[in-house]
């Protein structure tokens, strides 16, 4: 006995790709939007190519603008890559997250 009814499965189309706005481009637009002015840190980021800035830690440096998550003071580029990814992660956890409302 032959089913009465059957379905055809077909890939789904693919939506035609566009290159997004690089990690790279997006901060330098975001700076400068922001008006941030300290030289030392727009130098740095101007010597980033586009492959070191898919490096977490690279990308969380200039993203916190180059400052401690725990002490708020200027970390050093070459020292950033030797520190550990959750002190620099906090502040960017604690943007996102929003503060809990006292229940009791």
């Amino acid at each position: 006995m032959l089913p009465k009814r059957f379905l055809l499965k077909s890939p789904a189309k693919k939506a035609k790709k566009e290159r997004t706005t690089s990690r790279l481009e997006q901060l330098k637009q975001i700076y400068k939007e922001a008006k941030i002015l300290d030289e030392h840190l727009l130098s740095e980021l101007n010597e980033q190519s586009e492959s070191s800035m898919r490096r977490k830690k690279i990308y969380l440096y200039f993203t916190q603008l180059g400052k401690c998550a725990y002490t708020g003071k200027p970390i050093d580029f070459e020292n950033c890559l030797n520190r550990a990814i959750p002190a620099m992660l906090i502040t960017t956890l604690t943007i996102s997250t929003p503060p809990l409302k006292n229940q009791g």
